[in-house]
């Protein structure tokens, strides 16, 4: 009885453990990274990145396809849009994303996407895909394209 206690004591802990090591939790943003091809032409990409400046404000830029990074959108934002962000991203368990590395090697002219999250703790979340995506990425893409839109307005 004692063993079995033991062992089955062991396995819930090698789990929680298991899990927690490759799900680091999203919390206050330091640094946020999402990309995502929509063509193999030159600017066929779009990306959002959110990165905390040192007096606590946030500068916020958007690349629409087929802009030159250095035309890209910036703006100064608070706190309150990095946690609405952060939000969504726990919302839709974006932890889960973390170490997802795949690809479609059948494939040869596709797209892909690249997504990068470092929190104020030191905790980091990185994923990327070339024709393979993360469960749940559509509404995730789609989710963030809405918040980092009300910018623009």
């Amino acid at each position: 009885m004692k063993k079995t206690f033991r062992i089955l004591t062991g396995a819930a802990i090698a789990l929680l453990l298991s899990g927690c090591a490759g799900r680091p939790a999203i919390t206050d943003i330091k640094s946020f990274h999402f990309s995502y091809q929509v063509g193999n032409y030159m600017n066929g990409s779009v990306s959002y990145e959110l990165k905390l400046q040192d007096d606590g404000s946030y500068l916020a830029t958007v690349k629409p396809n087929q802009v030159a990074e250095e035309q890209a959108d910036r703006y100064v934002v608070d706190k309150a849009f990095a946690d609405e962000l952060a939000a969504f991203l726990r919302e839709h368990k974006v932890q889960r994303w973390n170490g997802f590395q795949k690809s479609n090697k059948h494939v040869l002219d596709g797209n892909g996407f690249s997504f990068s999250l470092w929190t104020t703790e030191g905790k980091n979340i990185s994923a990327s895909g070339y024709m393979r995506w993360p469960r749940g990425y559509d509404e995730v893409k789609a989710g963030i394209e809405a918040i980092f839109a009300k910018l623009g307005k």
